[in-house]
């Protein structure tokens, strides 16, 4: 996946590299919280600019593999702008009533939809 194309590159403010877990999980802290740069960095004790450049490269990165993928999708069969699919998954969903309870109900007896 993308820890490969995280190995090198950021080190933090005191100079040590920042392992491609490390990366990743702060820049995902980063958006979850709708953070800032400069406070998603303080948090690990990196500063603004480090956090910059890591939040950078995990884009490229997510950005590289999401192109790959949408490649390989239009390779099979011509799919255009696939990114990716879910199979057999159940999608929960409220159910108002009505004779056809039956056609939503699932083996686990709530309400879902079978994606397929």
């Amino acid at each position: 996946m993308i820890g490969g194309k995280l190995e090198k590159g950021v080190k933090c403010t005191s100079g040590l590299p920042i392992p491609h877990s490390l990366q990743l999980l702060d820049t995902l802290n980063m958006i979850a919280k709708e953070s800032y740069q400069y406070v998603a960095g303080k948090m690990l004790g990196n500063s603004q600019a480090t956090m910059s450049r890591v939040a950078n490269r995990v884009f490229l990165a997510f950005a590289e593999e999401l192109m790959n993928a949408m490649a390989a999708f239009y390779k099979i069969e011509k799919f255009a702008r696939v990114s990716g699919c879910i199979e057999r998954a159940h999608i929960r969903v409220k159910y108002s009533g009505g004779p056809d309870v039956a056609t939503f109900l699932n083996r686990k007896t709530y309400c879902s939809l079978n994606i397929q």
